[in-house]
């Protein structure tokens, strides 16, 4: 029997994933927001956090007290629709840079920009660190069907936080499988039958694939990866530094 055609095109993916020149952080000097230039042309293998990574119990604490505005979502977006500025983060679930900005940079965006009306999130999917990345890619997507992607976001980051992932950063572990990603549909309040088969076919492949191709048509290099109002930017290493860059932005945006 031929393998479905889903999983044919997924396992293309994943190889074609393997093959790119993109990092998950270059272990540059990021220690005080814990980000990762999105430019930084970094080979191909995932850097390991630096020796001032912060402390598993920060990075869990700040994951844990991520909130979602009522009625700033939709869909992969968070903000208003008349922002006057965008800011694109590129993002890999396995990623532990991705973790730290997360918990450490993500909240304070969120509560300084989003909620005021000045910055509009918006999430795409870069998997770059193999079959659990893409799954995890795909099953966050099938939540956005459910009007519950930023809940099920914080939910496998989380799952990551409680790993201790940006310490000890483990691939492909068993975290993201197909069970434990239904587990999760579950813990957030999903419709489990109608994310189950979104997930089982695989039909958020194209938009991921699409994500991707923009990662690198924009130029960026690693994960997390961000552009404000469609160009791309050099991670700010300090939360500072990201105030001054919104700030910037939105000042020109006038």
């Amino acid at each position: 029997m031929n393998a479905p055609r889903s999983l044919v095109i997924a396992l293309a993916f994943t190889a074609m994933l393997a093959g790119l020149a993109a990092a998950c952080g270059d272990g540059g000097d990021d220690d005080d927001a814990g980000l990762s230039p999105a430019a930084s042309g970094a080979p191909a293998q995932t850097a390991q956090p630096s020796p001032g990574t912060p402390a598993a119990g920060a990075v869990l604490t700040g994951i844990q007290q991520l909130q979602i505005p009522a009625g700033l979502s939709e869909g992969r977006t968070m903000g208003k629709s008349n922002a006057p500025v965008k800011l694109t983060m590129w993002e890999d679930f396995q990623c532990p840079f991705c973790l730290k900005y997360t918990a450490q940079v993500e909240g304070v965006i969120v509560d300084e920009f989003v909620k005021t009306g000045k910055v509009r999130l918006e999430f795409r999917q870069w998997p770059i660190l193999g079959q659990e990345s893409l799954n995890a890619a795909i099953a966050s997507q099938c939540a956005a069907e459910q009007k519950k992607f930023w809940e099920y976001h914080k939910a496998l980051f989380l799952i990551q936080a409680e790993a201790g992932q940006h310490i000890d950063e483990k691939l492909n572990v068993g975290r993201f499988t197909d069970q434990n990603l239904l587990t999760v549909a579950a813990k957030v309040g999903l419709d489990t039958d109608s994310w189950g088969s979104c997930y089982g076919a695989k039909s958020y492949l194209v938009l991921t694939q699409e994500d991707a191709r923009a990662a690198q048509e924009a130029g960026l290099r690693g994960t997390p990866g961000f552009a404000v109002n469609g160009t791309a930017i050099t991670a700010p290493s300090t939360l500072d530094a990201w105030r001054k860059v919104l700030n910037d932005a939105i000042a020109n945006a006038k």
